[in-house]
């Protein structure tokens, strides 16, 4: 009696092993890779500048703008402002980059609603000029006949976002 269940076990497990996993995915795996994203890699300057818990970043972010994990472009791209009085401002404009409320707040000294971003530190100049380019990239470029964008870096098709955060902004926040 113990050897038969020693052996319906032995077999059981057997068969699982073997079998692996069910099912499988569509696609070549190089489709299913987190991808860099296109133009500029946001996720360190986002990080450094933004990300912090008392900002964009943690459990309970700046009007619930999260800058800190994966997915950042889902919640900046055509995402609008929650900014008083530039609700109707899109966090990244995808109509026209130079449009974007994210890249008035980091560009300008007096952006038309809250404060200049970040709210502590300061961020360089190629920094500004990395999110400019990645929001080009994302957005297709600008929409006027003498801007140009940066090669074609779109990520292809199944590709993952591996930016970092939410969008949405409060009273200082892009």
């Amino acid at each position: 009696m113990r050897w038969r269940s020693v052996i319906v076990v032995a077999t059981v497990s057997g068969g699982l092993a073997a079998g692996g996993c069910a099912g499988t995915l569509e696609g070549d795996e190089a489709s299913y890779r987190i991808v860099p994203e296109p133009g500029c890699d946001v996720v360190p300057v986002f990080e450094a500048h933004c990300a912090s818990p008392a900002c964009h970043g943690g459990s309970t972010p700046q009007q619930g703008l999260d800058l800190a994990s994966i997915g950042v472009r889902s919640r900046l791209l055509g995402v609008h402002s929650k900014s008083t009085g530039c609700e109707d401002r899109f966090l990244v404009d995808p109509a026209d980059v130079n449009e974007s409320f994210l890249l008035e707040k980091l560009e300008s000294g007096s952006p038309s609603c809250g404060d200049p971003m970040p709210l502590t530190g300061e961020i360089s100049d190629d920094e500004k000029a990395c999110i400019r380019t990645w929001a080009v990239a994302v957005t297709g470029g600008p929409k006027d006949a003498g801007a140009s964008a940066p090669g074609d870096a779109s990520p292809g098709p199944g590709s993952v976002d591996s930016g970092a955060g939410s969008a949405g902004d409060s009273g200082g926040s892009p």
